[in-house]
């Protein structure tokens, strides 16, 4: 949704798969570190608008090229999650590996 109402107000957001990619890792961290998952989606949430936020700034205030740093931001990501998860997926980060799933909520699911 965040795409289209960029897309909407004139911002070419490249950098949708950044934001993707940082908000899912810090997402999985989070929930993982701190047992909840609740803290993993507002990680996740806050990891987005992080990302965001650095697009905006940089293209509105400085006016830079909203492509370039799309892709500039996208390739921030791919650095930034990529060696932590390179760690966590040792032997030794197998803790980390963990998945917990969603509480399931009454009244929701097939009828």
């Amino acid at each position: 949704m965040a795409g289209v109402v960029g897309e909407r107000a004139g911002v070419v957001n490249v950098a949708i798969e950044g934001q993707l990619l940082l908000s899912a890792f810090v997402a999985a961290m989070v929930a993982t570190v701190a047992g909840s998952i609740w803290l993993g989606v507002l990680g996740g949430v806050l990891a987005g608008v992080f990302l965001a936020a650095i697009l905006a700034v940089l293209a509105i205030r400085y006016l830079v090229d909203q492509v370039i740093i799309g892709v500039v931001l996208n390739v921030f990501a791919l650095g930034i999650t990529s060696f932590p998860v390179q760690q966590a997926a040792r032997p030794a980060g197998r803790h980390v590996q963990q998945p917990r799933l969603l509480p399931h909520l009454e009244g929701s699911g097939p009828r």
